[in-house]
């Protein structure tokens, strides 16, 4: 990863690199801004740096001092000088310090972008590796081809090669903005008319600014962890920044039983009274707990809360509420939910089980072995039309067949 260093004391000027930085290139990370050379000095000292960006007239130290400074700590850093003055002296001593880039303000974002991204080899990381980057390339080539199926296929293919591949979560979180952004193209690009909606399930706090950053067009935020008072004011904030950006938000009031995403639940009903401040937010949708659990039921389960439920939809009135864990449910308890005021229910661990059922058919019947068997794509396929029949089936008990606008 990019680790930079922007040594700038115009804030406007730092924040502006900064910020356009992040947003265009996957491996950066800035460990640090100075304003003056000797905040420099003490993050050359205290910080992980690998490329900095050095405007040579700023307060205290000059920029020429910190570079020399700089040279003797991170000998193998990349340093590009920031200047605005075309001075053949200032070119001459850099030569000297072994400065790697002379870039002359005011600096084009092109000239910027490309400068640091020359010396990503350099860098010894920071760059893709071979598979994952060949597919995101094939993927670019496919989808102009207007080949959308090919497309999807990679971009499965990617997401599957990138895990393999990265174990830094801050890589691979960048990466995956740029596969938000594919999903929405692919979207734009079939002109699918059925709503689509790119959405972030039970996401932290910090999650659901990194999705919204990505270009997610729905989120969840799942502080039904927190006291409530925490709860309320985490979806507060984010109620508000997400309707200013025109995203559609679903909050959560008392914990769904079982773990999804890292988080332990033990399947409490959720008080009423709570529901109806959450929805008072102007949340779209709420999550509420009325016994349901993530993943399978145990043979021991009391069912769902009715009870709850019923009380809860006459807090909030017509707000759409969600139930989560919508796998292993008795249809007539689903019908029943669905008449008490649940909008949308979710249902994951269902189609793992189809897709892992049917994978395990196809292995067990030695059609893995017969010619190119083995390929992913032939290997999958069993799963992936097993998800879609469970998908089918849920859509005719949910009776949200043709219901899309």
């Amino acid at each position: 990863m990019y680790k930079i260093l922007i040594v700038e004391d115009e804030e406007l000027e730092r924040t502006s690199m900064k910020i356009f930085l992040e947003e265009n290139l996957l491996d950066v990370e800035i460990v640090g801004e100075a304003k003056s050379g000797f905040e420099a000095v003490e993050m050359i000292d205290s910080k992980d740096i690998n490329l900095m960006l050095v405007d040579i007239n700023i307060p205290g130290m000059d920029g020429m001092e910190v570079i020399k400074y700089a040279r003797k700590k991170l000998p193998k850093a990349v340093i590009i000088i920031t200047t605005a003055y075309d001075d053949f002296n200032i070119a001459h001593r850099a030569i000297k310090l072994k400065v790697d880039d002379f870039l002359l303000k005011p600096i084009r974002k092109e000239v910027l972008l490309e400068s640091v991204k020359s010396f990503a080899s350099r860098l010894g990381e920071g760059r893709q590796t071979g598979k994952s980057n060949k597919l995101l390339s094939k993927f670019e080539m496919e989808l102009k081809k207007c080949s959308y199926k090919a497309s999807v296929d990679i971009l499965r293919e990617y997401i599957d090669q990138l895990y393999l591949e990265e174990h830094d979560v801050n890589i691979i979180s960048k990466r995956l903005q740029e596969v938000a952004k594919a999903v929405v193209r692919i979207s734009e690009e079939l002109g699918i008319t059925v709503p689509v909606a790119l959405h972030l399930d039970h996401g932290t706090y910090e999650g659901c600014y990194k999705c919204i950053k990505a270009g997610f067009t729905s989120i969840m935020f799942d502080g039904s962890h927190y006291p409530f008072e925490e709860n309320l004011a985490k979806s507060t904030e984010l109620v508000n920044v997400a309707h200013n950006l025109g995203l559609s938000i679903e909050c959560e009031v008392g914990s769904i039983g079982g773990e999804e995403d890292g988080v332990v639940g033990m399947g409490e009903c959720a008080d009423p009274d709570e529901c109806k401040t959450i929805a008072d937010l102007g949340v779209d949708m709420l999550a509420a707990g009325i016994g349901n659990i993530h993943g399978k039921y145990p043979a021991n389960w009391q069912g769902l809360s009715f009870e709850t439920l019923d009380a809860i939809q006459a807090k909030t009135g017509v707000m759409p509420l969600v139930l989560h864990g919508g796998t292993g449910i008795p249809a007539d308890m689903i019908k029943k939910a669905i008449s008490l005021g649940v909008s949308k229910i979710n249902v994951n661990t269902e189609c793992q089980l189809s897709f892992a059922d049917a994978t395990r058919k196809y292995i067990e019947a030695g059609k893995d072995l017969e010619g190119k068997g083995f390929d992913p794509r032939k290997l999958l396929a069993p799963g992936a039309d097993a998800i879609k029949a469970t998908v089918k089936e849920k859509m005719e008990l949910f009776g949200s067949v043709g219901k899309a606008e």
